[in-house]
Formats: structure tokens, C-alpha cells, sequence
């Protein structure tokens, strides 16, 4: 999955985490593949992945927070709710995508959707959303 929009101002440009092939439980939890670009050098790394009820919150990169997925359309996307106290204060909201997803297929028009509605929720508009993916073909 890469992270698509975020209101956050601080993340890097083209994050994405590989999803574990293996299942995760709270007794036996895997890890995760993720990265991202900082001045056109990729950075890259590996973290665990541990499911906390039934995978609606997942542990964020920097370890020391959980995000809320609210919408979920597995293998297409999912929208995420992030505590920014960590960043800035306010939550932030995310859209990410799975590599292969098209933007004109229904799963990812249903998200882009949720996406506005978890702005709504967190009284923030489009303004606010930065495009983290751009340029990172």
C-alpha cells in the first residue's frame, strides 16, 4: 500500500508499507516492510506488525502511536485516522492505496468517499490534504 493524501504536514513524500504475507495474531505477530523517499534516496526498513482488534488499528512506523482504519476495502484501500498529538496535535486522516488498485475502479471511488467523510468527522477540508505520492513513479 502507498499513503496517496494526508492532512499531515511533516510525513515524507512516496510512503508505502508491504503488507505481511503471514497472518498476525497478538501471540504471534510479523512484520512489515515500509519506506519512503528523503532527497531522492529511498529509506527503507522492517517492522512488526501486530493485529489489535481484528486489524481496525495498526501500530504506525514511528512505534509510538495506532491509527484507526474506520473504512477498509481490503486489497483496494483502506482510510486511516491517525493521533497527530506525535506531529502536530490534530488527528490527521490518510488514504492509502494498494499498489495495483485503479483509481476508476468502485472499491477506490467507495474510499476516496470515506476519505472526504473521515475530513468531515475531523473538521478538516481539502485544503488541508497534501498529495504524498506525486512524483514518485
Amino acid at each position: 500500500y502507498k499513503l496517496v493524501k494526508s492532512t499531515s504536514e511533516v510525513w515524507y513524500p512516496c510512503i508505502y508499507v508491504a503488507l505481511p504475507r503471514a497472518n498476525a495474531t497478538e501471540e504471534n505477530p510479523t512484520s512489515y516492510h515500509w519506506g519512503y523517499k528523503e532527497n531522492d534516496t529511498w529509506i527503507q526498513g522492517i517492522r512488526i506488525y501486530n493485529v489489535e482488534e481484528d486489524a481496525k488499528y495498526h501500530s504506525d512506523i514511528d512505534e509510538n502511536s495506532t491509527s484507526e482504519f474506520p473504512y477498509v476495502q481490503r486489497g483496494v484501500c483502506e482510510v486511516g485516522v491517525s493521533p497527530g498529538e506525535y506531529l502536530d496535535g490534530t488527528d490527521d486522516v490518510e488514504l492509502w492505496m494498494n499498489l495495483n488498485a485503479k483509481s476508476d475502479e468502485f472499491g477506490a471511488q467507495c474510499c476516496e468517499g470515506k476519505f472526504k467523510q473521515a475530513l468531515e468527522e475531523q473538521n478538516k477540508t481539502l485544503n488541508d490534504v497534501r498529495e504524498i505520492d506525486a512524483g514518485c513513479d
